[in-house]
């Protein structure tokens, strides 16, 4: 049996195998530099850029929604002052309240960095309370109306 040259065996041969053979080299070429280890100056740099442009459009949003999550907790703890009074009242109809410290024996728990201030009776009841990085000052009347 006598041997075929590989071309004459295959038939017609495409006109690009050149270009296809140059191409797969130099695939294979950017396949060996990306497994160097490290990265460029111009790739750190953009990817620098990238998480600064990120941070400044997130920076503002997070801001805001933490002055509300501090609002929040000072309407929470009016709410919470407000029940507690009202515990206080059925047990005690014609007290003064003057001070938060009489509300904690009825349930209230005073949250961090939020100032609570409690005066009145049964009908002249006010509670005011703020958050030291809020920008509210909530106020709940007797019948437990609260103003911002």
């Amino acid at each position: 049996m006598t041997q075929v040259p590989y071309k004459e065996h295959c038939g017609p041969q495409p006109l690009a195998a050149d270009a296809s053979f140059h191409f797969v080299e130099g695939v294979t070429h950017m396949l060996t530099k990306r497994n160097m280890k490290g990265f460029t100056l111009m790739e750190l740099m953009i990817v620098m850029a990238i998480i600064g442009i990120m941070a400044g459009i997130a920076l503002p949003h997070l801001s805001k929604y933490r002055k509300r999550a501090y609002n929040a907790s000072a309407e929470s703890s009016a709410k919470s002052a407000f029940l507690s009074a009202q515990a206080r009242f059925n047990e005690n109809p014609t007290d003064d309240i003057n001070s938060v410290d009489t509300l904690i024996a009825f349930g209230y728990r005073e949250t961090d960095d939020v100032t609570a201030n409690v005066t009145g009776n049964s009908d002249t009841l006010v509670i005011t309370t703020y958050h030291a990085s809020g920008n509210k000052t909530f106020t709940v009347n007797a019948e437990g109306n609260i103003d911002s």
